[in-house]
């Protein structure tokens, strides 16, 4: 069913029957899978250069009011749900950079209404996986992928894009805040990387205090690693993306020495490791 067609070209979530609030509480419909599979086939037929399903998608902000309380409740009982949400989260947090390409001169200022609309979107993704749960629902299936191995080769490929989704909410852009006094150009050289991260090392908190830094070494370790190594490569490219080198080796250097030195806690995990300089 093509939701955005039906309704004239205009977005709108009623077509979209993935589940309700009642009482605060987010209930899955039983058309949820089929209708998530659904709009990952409209994603990957959609205009390359208008790019208006996902835009559509970002307008009704279905990733906060949808995706990230289904990914929160169904990664435990319903494992079929919990893949088709990654692959459909993976879809839509696509950075910008692989949706559009150079434009001819008079294609060149639709074109930038559309990436200022793909970048909301992505705003929006980075802003909703601050929330503690949605980090933890992919940690913990992954987890659980980890202790049946070896894995099937379905198994090594969602678990790659689990990692994937990571990958894309770290390289996503931040929201800068629009209470944010100008900085004089001295300033913003000074405080480059605390402008920046708010959002990023939230996040990369996060992820490390639920054990993040130790499942990627696990991972490192697993007979398959050949299947997630480049992405993993990729994760670490866009933690210390915008940093200066000697920045990224100390902070490698530190992380390496406290993961020795820190005792684990009781769900035997290492605690946060300190990622900004």
């Amino acid at each position: 069913m093509d939701w955005l067609h039906l309704n004239g070209g205009a977005p709108s979530r009623m077509l979209i029957p993935l589940g309700t609030y009642y009482n605060n509480q987010y209930y899955i419909s039983d058309q949820c899978l089929l209708c998530i599979e659904d709009l990952i086939r409209q994603l990957n037929c959609d205009d390359t250069k208008t790019h208006s399903r996902r835009r559509g998608l970002g307008y009704i902000d279905i990733l906060n009011k949808d995706l990230k309380p289904i990914l929160i409740i169904s990664y435990r009982n319903w494992p079929n749900v919990f893949r088709s949400t990654v692959r459909l989260l993976v879809a839509i947090t696509t950075p910008i950079e692989s949706l559009v390409c150079d434009r001819t001169p008079d294609q060149r200022t639709y074109s930038s209404y559309v990436t200022y609309e793909l970048k909301q979107l992505l705003y929006k993704a980075k802003g909703a996986f601050l929330d503690l749960s949605a980090t933890r629902a992919i940690i913990d299936h992954i987890k659980l992928l980890l202790e049946k191995q070896p894995l099937a080769s379905d198994e090594t490929e969602f678990l790659n894009l689990c990692l994937l989704l990571i990958r894309n909410i770290l390289d996503a852009p931040e929201r800068r805040g629009q209470s944010d006094p100008p900085m004089s150009s001295y300033s913003e050289s000074y405080n480059i990387e605390l402008d920046r991260c708010s959002q990023q090392n939230e996040i990369m908190h996060n992820l490390f205090a639920q054990g993040f830094g130790k499942l990627l070494l696990d991972m490192l370790a697993c007979s398959q690693k050949d299947k997630w190594v480049v992405t993993i490569a990729q994760i670490i490219a866009a933690i210390y993306k915008d940093r200066p080198a000697e920045n990224i080796q100390l902070q490698l250097t530190k992380m390496f020495e406290s993961s020795a030195k820190v005792p684990l806690d009781d769900d035997g995990e290492n605690g946060p490791t300190p990622l900004v300089s």
